[in-house]
């Protein structure tokens, strides 16, 4: 029993499982789990590496109050960290929202899964996301999401790449340390104007006003927000389109050889 499409398979997965339970989400075309420069195998009987990963982090959870680790284990039953713009890039999407929410993801470094194809990358012969879609599909699709993450909440975690940076993602994520650093940067000294007045002619309390700091923020200008956006999802509407262009052209010089 399930549903059609993985952003919708694992959702179902979040609504029907148990409140609180550990669930393991794994996608159906991992070839073997790898720890370092090993393989991490799974057998029943036996002390299973694996197995006290699973368990390791189950603890971690309960301990750090974290609701996801790596990207699709969950036992969250909040609608606020449902994804919302399609199957593509679900994964990164889901991993930014638990971030979004929880502030924390607990990831295992040493871990890692090997696939047969390359993940977030259309293939016309792959089967799974890229069966029911085409090159341009992928592309239109991976745009409007990476787009709509950046406006509706995902600005502070991550970025667009700079040109000559690569994205696997299609994000950059931002260091979360260097940013809350930036934040609490103290601000310059404030001085102090004696005897000035208000804008409305009148002096303030004690006589004192402080005077206006040259590095106040204007207002921000909406409507220059809006084109910067429009502008940015374009750029990226344009880069995607140009992969998927070379990627359908690579598809069919294959097929006229067979």
């Amino acid at each position: 029993m399930a549903r059609k499409g993985a952003d919708l398979q694992v959702r179902f997965i979040e609504e029907s499982a148990p409140i609180w339970a550990h669930l393991i989400v794994a996608d159906d075309n991992i070839e073997q789990f790898v720890g370092g420069n090993r393989v991490v195998e799974a057998v029943d009987g036996s002390p299973s590496e694996l197995a006290e990963l699973i368990r390791m982090a189950g603890r971690d959870m309960d301990a750090k109050e974290a609701m996801v680790w790596s990207v699709s284990s969950t036992f969250n039953h909040f609608a606020s960290r449902y994804t919302r713009f399609g199957q593509v890039k679900d994964d990164v999407e889901r991993s930014l929202r638990y971030f979004h929410q929880d502030k924390l993801v607990l990831r295992y470094k040493r871990y890692a899964v090997q696939k047969t194809h390359k993940p977030g990358v259309f293939n016309a012969h792959k089967g799974g996301i890229s069966a029911a879609s085409s090159a341009e599909k992928h592309a239109a699709e991976e745009a409007r999401a990476i787009a709509g993450m950046l406006e509706e909440f995902a600005q502070p975690y991550a970025r667009l790449p700079k040109p000559g940076e690569k994205a696997f993602c299609g994000l950059i994520f931002k260091n979360q340390k260097a940013v809350k650093a930036k934040k609490k940067k103290p601000a310059g000294p404030t001085t102090f104007a004696e005897g000035s007045k208000t804008a409305k002619g009148s002096k303030t309390a004690s006589g004192v006003k402080p005077a206006e700091s040259a590095e106040r923020d204007p207002k921000p200008n909406c409507t220059e927000a809006r084109l910067k956006l429009a502008k940015t999802k374009r750029l990226i509407a344009e880069s995607l389109a140009k992969e998927a262009s070379k990627a359908t052209s690579k598809v069919l010089k294959k097929s006229s050889k067979k």
